[in-house]
């Protein structure tokens, strides 16, 4: 039978000796705006504090030339 969940520690398996704890989601890139809301509801929700600037700290994709 097939593993329904990954490995518990995916960083040490890879060798990662100190990982740091790290977030991600996924969301549906094709009525992305680029306004960034998602990002701010996300670090609002799991009590992350907000980037001083974010044009500098931002890592992410934005789907907005159509």
């Amino acid at each position: 039978m097939g593993q329904l969940f990954g490995p518990r520690d995916p960083a040490a398996d890879a060798g990662w000796q100190h990982a740091h704890p790290r977030k991600g989601f996924f969301t549906d890139t094709s009525i992305c705006i680029g306004c960034k809301a998602c990002e701010v509801a996300c670090k609002e929700w799991n009590h992350v504090p907000a980037d001083p600037d974010p044009q500098l700290l931002a890592s992410s994709y934005d789907n907005t030339g159509g």
